[in-house]
């Protein structure tokens, strides 16, 4: 399927300056609303801002996947130009051949590397680090996946793997999905580790809050062999309001520079309109733009 002119003139398309900037960067998911970050992430690489570490989760990890290759475009090129791609998403040939929603066979093949070249070697760079973060389905834990771990793309595809939609994921012998059903946004584990300058990119805006009643039943039918993840998943949920909390708390207190949608996003969990998936990586890449000179300000960068 040909990528479309609007989708090529829109999209900003380049290669990002080859530096290392000390920090890591959090990349919360939320499906195609990964399109937002993508925005974020090549404005950001305009800009020579590319942080030594790299956390994503879900859509996160697919644009953070992007965001270490230095291709500025490719993220957005893949989930806005590709959306209605047959061999990538929402096809009776994708959900047969990968069983979930998401073509992972498309996704990772040599063509479509040669259609929208990927910096192995950038990505590969033993200066920066990538973690992917899923969740075990046995055990409900939070699990994160380092690039040279030997099956970081298989670690990919179980952290966007949606739950319920989607086969668990065998990684290394394990069984894994969605890395946001048991943390939605791991800037907890940049904490840990002591970063001192932290970026975390949101996909919702600042007013935003998870329903609390909502019972879930499809999840205590379809993993009531799994009640660790049951009981993951409904956690993750309550920490989600928490973590909103303490995530404008410390960005106030310049802890760590958040970036979030300017405007609520509305769009449908596997949204196929182009229009609207090309008006939020707009979106995406305007709100970045007009912070980045705060950005800059609070990495401690001209």
């Amino acid at each position: 399927m040909a990528v479309s002119e609007k989708v090529k003139v829109t999209v900003h398309h380049g290669t990002a300056p080859d530096v290392v900037i000390p920090g890591c960067i959090v990349l919360e998911g939320g499906a195609m609303r990964g399109v937002y970050t993508s925005g974020v992430l090549d404005c950001l690489m305009e800009n020579g801002i590319m942080m030594q570490t790299t956390i994503g989760v879900s859509a996160g990890a697919m644009n953070g996947y992007s965001y270490l290759s230095g291709d500025i475009g490719r993220g957005a090129m893949m989930s806005v130009g590709h959306r209605n791609d047959k061999r990538w998403m929402g096809s009776v040939r994708t959900i047969i051949r990968n069983k979930g929603v998401a073509g992972w066979d498309r996704f990772f093949s040599k063509e479509l590397k040669e259609e929208m070249p990927f910096n192995q070697e950038r990505f590969d760079d033993p200066r920066t680090r990538f973690l992917v973060v899923a969740t075990n389905c046995d055990t409900g834990e939070t699990e994160y996946f380092e690039k040279d771990c030997g099956c970081i793309e298989q670690a990919i595809r179980a952290s966007a793997s949606m739950q319920v939609v989607s086969a668990m994921v065998d990684v290394n012998g394990g069984k894994y999905l969605d890395g946001g059903c048991s943390v939605k946004i791991p800037y907890k584990k940049a904490l840990e580790e002591g970063f001192e300058k932290i970026i975390v990119v949101r996909t919702r805006d600042e007013s935003y809050r998870r329903d609390l009643t909502k019972k879930h039943k499809v999840w205590d039918v379809r993993y009531r062999k799994r009640p660790k993840f049951i009981a993951a998943m409904k956690q993750a949920c309550v920490d989600y309001n928490d973590d909103c909390e303490t995530l404008k708390e410390l960005h106030d207190e310049g802890r760590l520079f958040m970036i979030q949608p300017s405007t609520p996003i509305n769009i449908a969990h596997l949204e196929s309109d182009e229009d609207r998936l090309l008006e939020l990586y707009l979106q995406g890449y305007n709100d970045a733009k007009s912070q980045i000179g705060n950005i800059c300000k609070y990495l401690d960068i001209k």
